[in-house]
């Protein structure tokens, strides 16, 4: 579903994520950015299918509904 970090290093040709971001941002590739610092890119928005695009973006808001 996600990019590994071999395909990552291979897509930007960079290794640090600092680095990869900037990489992935000016060329406007879609990714999120985890816990760790690390860009995450789902094959979904490279090859454009929307469908599992919107589903990825959708916030949980089952959290907030808990409280």
């Amino acid at each position: 579903m996600f990019l590994t970090n071999a395909e990552l290093e291979q897509l930007t040709g960079l290794h640090r994520p600092s680095a990869q971001i900037r990489f992935l941002r000016a060329r406007r590739i879609r990714h999120v950015v985890n816990n760790a610092g690390h860009p995450i890119v789902a094959r979904a928005w490279l090859i454009g299918d929307e469908s599992v695009v919107v589903a990825l973006e959708r916030p949980n808001l089952t959290v907030l509904r808990r409280a």
